[in-house]
This record gives C-alpha cells, sequence and structure tokens, in this order.
C-alpha cells in the first residue's frame, strides 16, 4: 500500500545538517487536480520516522486555486487527508497529527506562471519535536489588537 503513495518528494532537501530534534517542514507536490501522493521510498521513509518521532504533526493542504470553489476545497482537503492518511497507515499516531487546508491564497509562488502554480499545489507537513509555545513580548504588553 506504502507504493502506491510513493515517488514525488526529490524536494525534500537532506537534513543532516539539522540539530538533533529540530523542528521541520516538509513540502509535497502534486499534479493538478490530483489527491495523489507521491514520494520516493527513502524520502517516505524520512519523513515517517520524524512524524513516528514528534509529539505534534501539522499538515497543510494547498491549492493553486484563485477562489474557494468547492472543487478548489474538495481537492485542498484532500491533499491534506490523502497525507493524513499516509502518516496513519505508516504507523504515525492519529492524535498527534492536525490537519488542515486552504483552497485559495496562501500562495508560496507566482500564481500567474504554469511554474508557480506548480509549486502551489502542496501539502506542507510540519513536524513538531519542539512543540510550539505561547509568546510574551518583553515588555509585558499584549499582542492582541485593542
Amino acid at each position: 500500500m506504502l507504493n502506491t503513495h510513493l515517488q514525488l518528494l526529490a524536494s525534500i532537501p537532506p537534513h543532516e545538517n539539522l540539530p538533533p530534534g529540530a523542528n521541520q517542514v516538509l513540502t509535497l507536490f502534486f499534479e493538478p487536480g490530483s489527491l495523489r501522493l507521491h514520494l520516493p521510498e527513502p524520502s517516505a521513509n524520512a519523513l515517517v520516522e520524524a512524524a513516528k518521532t514528534a509529539p505534534l504533526v501539522v499538515i497543510r493542504g494547498r491549492t493553486d486555486g484563485s477562489s474557494a470553489t468547492p472543487a478548489e476545497i474538495r481537492i485542498a482537503s484532500g491533499r491534506a487527508k490523502a497525507a493524513f492518511d499516509f502518516l496513519v497507515a505508516a504507523g504515525v499516531q492519529p492524535d498527534r497529527i492536525r490537519s488542515t487546508y486552504q483552497a485559495n491564497g496562501d500562495h508560496a509562488a507566482d500564481n500567474s506562471t504554469p511554474e508557480g502554480r506548480s509549486r502551489n499545489r502542496r501539502v506542507e507537513i510540519e513536524i513538531y519535536h519542539s512543540l510550539p509555545t505561547n509568546w510574551t513580548p518583553p515588555n509585558g504588553s499584549s499582542s492582541t489588537p485593542n
């Protein structure tokens, strides 16, 4: 079953320079309209091992859409679900995974070019080995707007 999900993540750079326990953000790219997650086996194994040891994994599904149409919502949520299902099938505890999606906007590249759109059709997987914490400004002032 894992082989059906493996093959695209050549974009994940090697992480041997990261300090042990460093948080990571991995980006998986998709073909237009596709929900199929493809990862080469070495990258898939590295992703799974990192996710298994992390207390929190956040998945964010994205499209190259320009509006939140029902089709774009289905694609963005389906991409996030594909990543979630892959991680759970590989042994990551589902209660440590949070999943969200955004059907339009939040583009990583210029959406007016084919190259940019290909970079916007993505899922970002954030691996938190150190959990995020609340931040209080040093002067003690509130960070909420008035």
